[in-house]
Order: C-alpha cells, then structure tokens, then sequence
C-alpha cells in the first residue's frame, strides 16, 4: 500500500530542490514556475474527467490567498 502523505512529502522535496537548484543556476523564477504549472495543469487536464478538471481548477482559483510564498534559498530569489 502507497503511503501518499509520505510520497507527497518525498516529491515536494524533490521539486523543491530541483527548483532551488535550477535558481542557482541563474534559471528566472518565473519561468520555472511557468513550467510547472503548465505540466500540473497537462496531468490534471490527462488523468481528470472534464468536470473533475474544471473543480479542481476552481478549487486552486479559490484556494489563491492561501499560497506561501517559497522559503528554500530565499536569498536566490532577491
């Protein structure tokens, strides 16, 4: 059985490192996250049904105010 609160964290570790990292190599941050987002949004839009793809889009729209701000080498960021 798939331990998801365990496999969640190990991956959000492992963006969050591969992000840092591609910073330090002087990748813009924006375009970083213009690329994750894009393929976040091309899973959800392959693996959800039409209706499922549009809530949970919603439901990130909604959730907006809620979004910390990445701490990880904050230093790069400046």
């Amino acid at each position: 059985m798939i331990d998801t609160e365990k496999e969640i964290g190990d991956l959000k570790n492992t963006v969050m490192m591969l992000t840092t990292e591609l910073i330090k190599q002087d990748y813009d941050p924006l375009s970083i996250s213009a690329v994750l987002v894009q393929h976040a949004l091309g899973l959800y839009k392959t693996i959800l049904e039409p209706d499922d793809y549009e809530k949970i889009i919603t439901k990130i729209y909604e959730s907006r105010n809620q979004i910390k701000p990445f701490v990880a080498e904050e230093q790069t960021l400046q």
